[in-house]
């Protein structure tokens, strides 16, 4: 009777916990992405929330009126002493707490179309990523091959850059490079 109830037990955490990872494998995801995906779509239902808010109020910033109004703040720092002159013009220097404090406000300020939601890229279809899954990547055929591929050039670089410093010599301070080579190599095998 004990063993049934901590079955049930059991499977009432177990069961939920594996269905999350079934659909994390579904999307494509793993845990912290979908906790920062979660927070992205927060982002964007509120900025695409207050752009429309903002359309509806007429107060849009337009990209000129963002031009205007940095033209405006660039003309206030030009007149000041601690200014850095950039090919853009005048910049205000970094050491200034209040200009970065006025620019802070005027980006909050500032409304902006979020765009269309982004899509995860590594969301490749539910029976993809659960193939992914059982057979990833780097486990594949073709991943080995070009993982060989790039080992033999590594090797092939490296001993052309041994040859090349050692003035197309193998042979230094009478030892030969290239046995002394093979003989590391068997030591570490």
């Amino acid at each position: 009777m004990a063993n049934l109830f901590f079955l049930i037990v059991m499977s009432c955490v177990l069961v939920p916990f594996f269905g999350y990872h079934l659909w994390l494998t579904a999307f494509g995801m793993t845990t912290n992405e979908h906790f920062k995906w979660k927070q992205i779509r927060k982002w964007h239902k509120q900025e695409t929330k207050r752009y429309k808010q903002a359309i509806k109020d007429g107060t849009i910033i337009t990209l000129s009126n963002q031009q205007e109004q940095k033209k405006k703040k660039n003309d206030h720092v030009a007149g000041s002493d601690n200014v850095d002159v950039g090919c853009t013009g005048a910049v205000p220097s970094t050491t200034n707490d209040t200009n970065q404090e006025e620019e802070e406000e005027w980006k909050e300020g500032c409304i902006m179309d979020p765009g269309p939601f982004p899509k995860n890229i590594y969301n490749r279809g539910i029976v993809e990523n659960f193939m992914e899954v059982i057979f990833p990547r780097s486990l594949r055929k073709d991943a080995l091959e070009r993982y060989e591929a790039s080992l033999r050039q590594q090797q092939e670089q490296s001993s052309s850059t041994t040859s090349s410093s050692n003035g197309n010599d193998n042979t230094q301070d009478g030892v030969d490079s290239s046995n002394s080579t093979m003989t590391m190599k068997s030591k570490s095998n």
